[in-house]
């Protein structure tokens, strides 16, 4: 969700692609993710909710919550600077540190787990 400069509407991001730089060329100590890390995905608790009126009011979202992932897979949290859970202020909608779930950071554990149980499905057929 974006919002303009009074909160006083929220909209969805919409655009043809969003695209990370991932050439081999810009990466170094490149390992394989492990099954035991791959796995993880598994215990990422997955919701249903609405969106509290401050912070745009839609209603009926599937998705996560940041702090019980980054117990899981941290990599997929960002806790922004200056975040204090006890000063969150509801009233202040979206203008204020909150934790945020960046949702394609769960795509390579998905793929690995799809590839994990492609190799169980190919065994079990034999």
């Amino acid at each position: 969700i974006v919002t303009n400069t009074s909160n006083s509407g929220y909209m969805p991001i919409k655009a043809s692609a969003f695209n990370q730089t991932s050439s081999m060329k810009i990466k170094e100590n490149i390992v394989d993710i492990t099954e035991e890390e791959a796995s993880k995905i598994l215990d990422v608790n997955v919701v249903s909710f609405d969106y509290k009126e401050n912070f745009g009011g839609m209603k009926d979202n599937y998705g996560v919550i940041a702090e019980q992932v980054v117990d899981v897979i941290p990599y997929a949290v960002s806790i922004p600077e200056g975040y204090n859970e006890s000063e969150f202020d509801e009233g202040k909608g979206i203008n204020q540190p909150i934790p945020s779930v960046d949702y394609s950071k769960f795509v390579p554990y998905l793929i690995k787990m799809i590839q994990i149980q492609q190799k169980q499905i190919e065994e079990l057929k034999k």
